[in-house]
């Protein structure tokens, strides 16, 4: 089975979801013909990650002189007025790489990963272009009602359009808590709701081996 994790975020890039789909990756990798599309680092990033992290099966994607201008340029609070958030351009990027490589090697199933939560409209294009793909989508953090947000009536409006379609059209979605599936969930009907999966976010337990030496020695 050809399993594409679609991702903003990969090691060596330092991010917490960097290190949580890592960690998925390691797992799944054996169990499938698994690869990674993912942003091209725009610094060197934490190579450490690496030694437990393989890059072998990752494919970056550079983003457009578009996506760059926009994401490198000032105006953070005015681009935050008008976008769905910051990385929304890259998910463009992302959607034409992928498509290249499902109508050249073929997939069975994508994962987006959110934040930012505009790869899930990178998705949500590729399940139309590609209507038997199966189409995962999984959520961290909620998208519309994260209290962090700091949308205007726009933006707020926009992301939950997306977020709606998103749910619709998706064929499973993916929380990693039971509360946030509660915080999201109410208004949705049961049709969305039997396709959440919950998913906690997990640990190499192989990496702490010190930690628990030196817990004994204590």
């Amino acid at each position: 089975m050809k399993v594409l994790f679609l991702s903003y975020a990969y090691p060596p890039q330092k991010y917490p979801r960097s290190i949580q789909i890592s960690h998925l990756v390691q797992f799944l990798r054996d169990k499938f013909e698994l690869q990674i599309i993912t942003a091209t680092p725009d610094m060197v990033g934490d190579l450490s990650m690496l030694r437990f992290t393989p890059t072998n099966n990752v494919v970056n994607v550079d983003k457009s002189y578009v996506t760059k201008f926009i994401e490198e340029s000032k105006g953070h609070r005015l681009k935050l007025m008008l976008l769905p958030d910051l990385s929304y351009l890259w998910h463009f990027d992302l959607y034409n790489a992928a498509k290249a490589k499902i109508e050249r090697d073929g997939a069975d199933i994508i994962v987006t990963f959110g934040q930012p939560m505009s790869s899930h409209i990178a998705g949500l294009k590729l399940k139309k272009r590609f209507p038997k793909l199966k189409w995962f989508a999984h959520f961290s953090d909620p998208w519309v009602d994260n209290i962090f947000n700091d949308y205007n009536i726009w933006t707020k409006f926009i992301n939950r359009y997306y977020q709606n379609k998103v749910f619709n059209k998706a064929d499973k979605l993916i929380f990693t808590s039971q509360e946030t599936i509660d915080l999201v969930m109410p208004t949705y009907p049961n049709r969305i709701r039997t396709k959440i999966s919950c998913l906690p976010h997990s640990y190499n337990a192989d990496l702490f081996n010190d930690v628990a030496k030196l817990d004994k020695n204590f």
